[in-house]
């Protein structure tokens, strides 16, 4: 308990520099790794709680095999600060790139977890890699990353990558460099970008003349940051205030149809219509819609169209030739 290692230099390691196993609030700081067959840094076991890692660099790590320049594995109320991570390489015994910074997860959750300060840059399979594993023993039960900070780190030339975490993990990104490369995070993570833009692009025949609303799908997608849409219905992942705008045109109207109504709608209740008056002469109608609205994680948001007053059934046609009409666009604006 309280281990402190402080002020050493590590070379030509054929394993890693320094292991930590199962020992509450140790200390590691100040100390300089390089050409590292292993990581710079391994700390295993739930037990290694509270662990502070500060003002350590790191340079050719991995050389063989590792989980990161630093790796985690299970624990909780760690710090990472002020670290220099440097040139993780693919290992040539295991194959595997290896990230800056990772937790593994093996051997239960990695929770609570402060990754501040810290610059990290060449490294094989990004800067920082957070996962969920699965495991069915006693000694390996798996766990995931939960609860995880990064702060104010700068992160550049990582192979094509910047932060990286598996479905189940959680955890918040504040005011990082990310080198120009977005974060590849569940819409869960409070600070990731969630904002999506589609549009439909194949014909939908015969949806509406005889006041029925229908909705559309938007069979296309130009991206959807935070994977929050499926077949045009937008659920909300986490809390927040989101901005929406939609359009729509139908082909098809006739002289008998009086009124298009379009409509952003969600599950809270809220409902923003956009109306248009047919005039009495066929052809096609359309309108645009935006919308401002508070939800909770797992609410969804939806487009539909009516057209009606007329005698003449279900009629009106959009088509995919106008997609640059019939579109579903938006962003959070503020979680709550």
């Amino acid at each position: 308990m309280g281990a402190r290692v402080t002020n050493c230099r590590f070379f030509d390691c054929e394993g890693a520099g320094i292991g930590q196993w199962s020992s509450l609030k140790a200390v590691i700081s100040n100390c300089q790794f390089e050409r590292m067959g292993l990581e710079m840094i391994t700390c295993d076991r739930p037990s290694s709680d509270w662990i502070n890692i500060s003002n350590c660099i790191g340079d050719t790590l991995c050389i063989r095999a590792g989980v990161g320049g630093i790796g985690i594995d299970g624990g909780e109320g760690w710090i990472i600060s002020n670290c220099i991570v440097r040139n993780t390489q693919t290992g040539s015994m295991s194959g595997l790139p290896v990230a800056g910074i990772t937790t593994e997860c093996s051997i239960g959750d990695t929770a609570n977890g402060l990754i501040v300060g810290c610059v990290i840059t060449g490294c094989a399979d990004g800067a920082m890699r957070f996962r969920t594993t699965s495991f069915a023993t006693a000694d390996l039960p798996g766990g995931t990353s939960v609860n995880i900070t990064v702060s104010g780190c700068t992160m550049y030339s990582n192979f094509g990558k910047s932060i990286v975490a598996d479905t189940g993990t959680t955890g918040s990104l504040l005011n990082n460099n990310y080198g120009g490369i977005d974060p590849s995070v569940p819409a869960t993570w409070e600070g990731s970008h969630i904002a999506f833009h589609v549009f439909q692009d194949a014909d939908q025949l015969n949806v509406t003349g005889d006041a029925t609303y229908f909705v559309i799908p938007y069979s296309a997608e130009q991206f959807d940051h935070g994977s929050c849409v499926s077949a045009g219905v937008f659920t909300a992942p986490r809390a927040g205030i989101y901005s929406f705008e939609a359009g729509c045109q139908v082909q098809g109207t006739t002289a008998t149809h009086t009124y298009l109504d379009f409509r952003i709608t969600s599950s809270s209740g809220r409902v923003f219509i956009g109306h248009e008056s047919v005039d009495g002469t066929a052809g096609r109608r359309g309108a645009r819609v935006t919308a401002l609205i508070s939800l909770t994680a797992g609410q969804t948001v939806q487009a539909s169209v009516r057209v009606g007053g007329g005698a003449s059934g279900s009629v009106c046609d959009i088509l995919g030739a106008d997609s640059q009409y019939n579109y579903f666009t938006g962003h959070i604006v503020r979680k709550h």
